[in-house]
C-alpha cells in the first residue's frame, strides 16, 4: 500500500470517534506478539462515560484521568508530525559531518549479556555491530513505510535470488571484513559464516524453530551462499534480514557460549565497546567498515553511540533539557506538545506499532480455566476498553487487532463493532459466560512488569494493571498481582510455567511480515507464552507459511485474526494500543523513527547515516 495515499486520506478525513479510532493508527506485535485493540462507545452494552476516573475501591489504586485532547487534535498531531513529514527535514538536512557521539536514554534494559541466544527474546540491538543476509531501507525516500521492501541496502550481499520455492541465493560483497577483534582479526565473510550462524540458530530453544526449515547451506560458486529449504517456507527472506538474527563469525562461535556472552564480534558499523547489564551500552565507531554512503563517504558518521539507563521519566526529561541525552518519548499528546512549544527540536508522533512495546493481557492455556473459551471471551467483555482510552490514554489511543490490518488488506483497522460480539463490553453477559462455565467465583494470579504499592497490594504507577482488577472485580474474578523485574518478564512469560493471566508490553512487531505474530500461536514457535496448542492454528500457520502470494497470505490472515483473536480469543483480549511520541534535538539528523525503528534495536540500520552538526555537545566516546 501507498504510503501517501493512506496518510493523505487520514489528513483528509473528516471524522468524530467512531471514524477516528477506525482509521488513525495501527499497533504491533512481533517476537512477544502483542494484542491490542480499543472499543467505540456504543458497541453491544455501552461503555462508562468518557475522560471519567475509575472510582477508586477499598485498597485499590487510584490514578488521575490526563489531559485529553480532542479526536481531531491527535488527529491533527499524526497528520503533523508523521515520520513521512519530518523526514525530508530532519533526513537530509545539511551537510553530514563526522564525529560526535550520541546518547540515547532508555527506561530498562534487560538484557544480561552479549550473546543472541542467551536470553528469551535474543540479543536484538545487533544491528549497531552486526549486518544481515538482507536488510532495509529507512530513508525517507521509501515510501513503503508499512512493509519495508527487501533491499541489500545495509547487508553484506550485493543481490539476491529465489530461483525455486526452496532456494536461496545471496551474492556477497567481497569488501565485508569482520571487526579486528581475535579470532576474527579482520577477515573477510565467509560461507562458513554464514552457515555456523544459521546452525547456532537453529540449536536455540527460543528461536530454533524459525531455522528449521534450514536443510543446508553451501556454496555452488565463490562468492554465492545457498540456502536450501526442507520445504516452502515463506518467512524465511524476512527473517534473515531481522538484525536479531545478524551474521556471526564462524571462529567466534568455536569459543563457545562464554565467549558469545563476554564479546561481540561483527562486520557493521560499530564496535562493541563499554557494556553493563541495566546500566549502559557503547559502540565505538569502527574505523575500517566497508560501507560507504550514496556520495562514497566513509561510514559511520558518528564516534559512537550510547545507550544509558534512566529509569526514572522525570530525570529522563531533565538530562534531555540538559542536553546529557540527545532523545526523549513524551508519554501523552500533551506533553508531546508542551515540549514542542518549549524546545527547539525534531518533533515526531507515530501510530503505536512504532512504539518499543504495546499493552497486551495474555491469558495461560495452562490454566485449566482459560481452556474453556467462555472463560476467555468473559474476560474479553469485562474489560471497559473505551474507558482505557478516555482515561488512561487521554484519548490518544486506538484500536487495532492481532495481525495488523496491513497483514489483512485493510486500508484501515477495523472498528470494534466489525470484530465480533467478544470483543465488546458487556459484564452482564460476561458474568453469563463465567456462571455457565462454572467459573462464578474465580481467583486467578496476573503477573507484570512492576512493583507493589506497600501495604495497598496495588500496581504502583500502572493504571492499565488497576483498570484489569476493577473490572474483572465486577464481573467476580480476583486477580492476585505478581509483580516482576524486566528480566524476569521476560523469562517468565516464555518459561512455559506461569497460570492465570500476564501483562506486559509486548515486544513491538516487525512490520516485514505476519509471520511473528503467528508464532504467538503456534504449538513450538519458541513465541508461545501462553501454551496454545490448536489444531486448527497449526493448520492455518502451516498454510501462511507455504504461501508465496500476497492474496494468499492476506485471505489466510484474515481467517488466523478471526479465529484467534474474535472469536477464540486465544492468545488474550485485545487491549487499546498508544501513540508513539518522539522528540529529539535538532543537532541530531538522520535519526527519523520508521515502523521498523524497533527492530534495528533504536534504529541501528538507520543510525549507521545519522550525524551530528556543530551545535551538538562535545563528548568523548572514550570517556564513557
Amino acid at each position: 500500500m501507498a504510503e501517501g495515499s493512506y496518510w493523505e486520506r487520514v489528513n483528509n478525513r473528516r471524522v468524530g470517534r467512531r471514524g477516528f479510532l477506525a482509521g488513525a493508527t495501527i499497533g504491533a506485535a512481533g517476537l512477544a506478539a502483542a494484542l491490542s485493540v480499543g472499543c467505540g462507545d456504543d458497541d453491544n452494552g455501552g461503555s462508562k462515560s468518557g475522560g471519567s476516573s475509575p472510582s477508586a475501591s477499598p485498597g485499590s489504586f487510584s490514578y488521575a484521568s490526563p489531559p485529553k485532547y480532542s479526536d481531531l487534535d491527535v488527529q491533527k498531531l499524526l497528520g503533523q508530525y508523521h515520520w513521512s513529514k519530518v523526514a525530508p527535514q530532519s533526513q537530509i538536512l545539511g551537510k553530514p559531518q563526522l564525529g560526535g557521539v550520541v546518547v540515547f536514554p532508555t527506561a530498562s534494559f534487560g538484557l544480561q549479556s552479549l550473546s543472541p541466544t542467551e536470553e528469551a527474546v535474543g540479543q536484538w540491538p545487533f544491528c549497531f555491530t552486526h549486518n544481515n543476509l538482507l536488510g532495509m531501507d529507512f530513508r525517507y525516500e521509501n515510501k513503503a513505510v508499512d512493509t519495508q521492501p527487501i533491499t541489500t541496502r545495509n547487508s553484506v550481499s550485493s543481490k539476491w535470488e529465489q530461483p525455486d520455492q526452496l532456494t536461496y541465493l545471496f551474492t556477497l560483497r567481497p569488501e565485508v571484513r569482520w571487526h579486528n577483534v581475535a579470532p576474527a582479526n579482520g577477515d573477510p565473510l565467509t560461507v562458513d559464516d554464514v552457515r555456523e550462524t544459521y546452525n547456532l540458530f537453529k540449536s536455540s530453544t527460543f528461536h530454533g524453530q524459525r531455522f528449521a526449515g534450514i536443510q543446508s547451506i553451501d556454496s555452488p560458486q565463490a562468492g554465492v551462499v545457498r540456502v536450501k529449504m526442507s520445504a516452502p517456507y515463506s518467512p524465511i527472506i524476512d527473517i534473515l534480514r531481522i538484525p536479531a538474527f545478524g551474521i556471526l563469525n564462524a571462529k567466534h562461535i568455536a569459543e563457545g557460549p562464554d565467549a558469545l556472552k563476554s564479546k561481540s564480534i561483527g562486520t557493521g558499523p560499530f564496535l562493541q565497546g563499554k557494556f553493563v547489564p541495566n546500566q549502559v551500552r557503547v559502540y565505538k565507531r569502527n574505523p575500517n567498515y566497508w560501507l560507504k554512503d550514496d556520495l562514497g563517504n566513509t561510514l559511520p558518521y558518528l564516534d559512537g553511540i550510547v545507550q544509558t539507563v534512566i529509569a526514572d521519566p522525570a530525570a529522563t526529561l531533565a538530562a534531555y533539557r540538559s542536553g546529557q541525552v540527545d532523545a526523549y518519548k513524551p508519554t501523552s499528546a500533551e506533553e508531546f506538545t508542551r515540549l514542542k512549544g518549549e524546545l527547539d527540536i525534531w518533533a515526531q508522533v507515530n501510530p503505536g506499532f512504532c512504539g518499543c512495546s504495546t499493552p497486551a493481557l495474555a491469558m495461560s492455556q495452562r490454566d485449566p480455566a482459560f481452556q474453556d473459551v467462555r472463560v476467555r471471551r468473559a474476560v474479553s467483555q469485562a474489560l471497559d476498553k473505551q474507558d482505557m482510552i478516555d482515561t488512561i490514554f487521554g484519548g490518544g489511543a486506538t484500536m487495532r487487532s492481532f495481525i495488523p490490518w496491513m497483514w489483512r488488506g485493510l486500508p484501515y483497522p477495523k472498528t470494534l463493532a466489525e470484530m465480533g460480539q467478544w470483543n465488546s463490553y458487556d459484564p452482564k453477559n460476561a458474568k453469563a459466560l463465567l456462571g455457565a462455565a462454572g467459573q462464578t467465583s474465580l481467583k486467578l494470579d496476573m503477573y507484570f512488569g512492576g512493583q507493589i504499592s506497600p501495604g495497598t497490594g496495588a500496581a504502583t504507577g500502572d493504571p492499565l494493571v488497576e483498570s484489569f482488577r476493577r473490572d474483572l472485580k465486577a464481573v467476580g474474578i480476583e486477580l492476585n498481582l505478581q509483580p516482576l523485574d524486566s528480566l524476569s518478564t521476560q523469562r517468565t512469560f516464555y518459561g512455559g510455567q506461569w497460570k492465570g493471566l500476564f501483562h506486559h508490553g509486548a515486544g513491538s512487531a516487525t512490520a516485514l511480515g505476519s509471520d511473528d505474530f503467528v508464532g504467538a500461536i503456534k504449538a513450538k514457535s519458541g513465541l508461545n507464552g501462553v501454551g496454545v496448542n490448536d489444531p486448527h492454528v497449526e493448520d492455518l500457520v502451516g498454510k501462511i507459511n507455504a504461501s508465496f502470494k500476497l492474496d494468499e497470505q492476506i485471505a489466510i490472515n484474515k481467517d488466523i485474526d478471526q479465529y484467534v483473536a474474535e472469536d477464540q480469543i486465544l492468545f488474550g483480549p485485545l487491549l487499546p494500543d498508544t501513540f508513539a511520541y518522539t522528540t529529539w534535538k535538532k543537532y541530531l539528523h538522520n535519526a527519523i523513527e520508521t515502523p521498523n525503528w524497533w527492530i534495528t534495536g533504536g534504529g541501528g540500520q538507520l543510525l549507521t547515516e545519522a550525524w551530528v552538526d556543530s551545535s551538538a555537545p562535545k563528548r568523548d566516546i572514550g570517556s564513557f
